[in-house]
């Protein structure tokens, strides 16, 4: 990274960025994946029970796209903490339907600079963070 002034290009610290997540989950009803420590994944889901496999599931996860080391060149690219939870119910082995609730709590650089708005407001100031998705999918 430079910068430049003066006609003279200034060398800058090296930016930094990081993020985590953690995640888990527990079969209510059902049979666990298998899990293959050779490969490092976990199996196809086993669904011989009538009525299928349910599963409950949370994650927490953060992300921070901000660095304010060099005031010459600060990047504020936003800093998220996500809650997740999921009820997933698997009626065959390759379909999911799943009911998640996230919510995002999100600092006043996560917002595409004030660029998407909802009643003259950025996002960040206009909605509230609570997300519900249902989904279907088939593997």
């Amino acid at each position: 990274r430079y910068s430049y002034g003066n006609a003279r290009r200034y060398h800058l610290k090296n930016a930094t960025f990081n993020g985590w997540y953690a995640a888990a989950s527990w079969m209510i009803l059902g049979k666990n994946r298998r899990y293959a420590p050779e490969d490092a994944e976990f199996g196809p889901m086993d669904v011989r029970r009538q009525g299928g496999n349910l599963e409950l599931a949370t994650r927490v996860s953060k992300i921070n796209m901000n660095d304010f080391h060099n005031p010459a060149a600060v990047i504020t690219g936003g800093k998220a903490t996500n809650y997740t939870i999921a009820l997933n119910w698997y009626p065959v082995s390759n379909v999911l339907i799943g009911l998640n609730y996230i919510y995002s709590d999100n600092d006043k650089y996560a917002d595409d600079k004030e660029h998407i708005t909802l009643n003259g407001q950025p996002l960040n100031r206009s909605l509230k963070t609570d997300l519900i998705l249902v989904f279907f999918r088939c593997v």
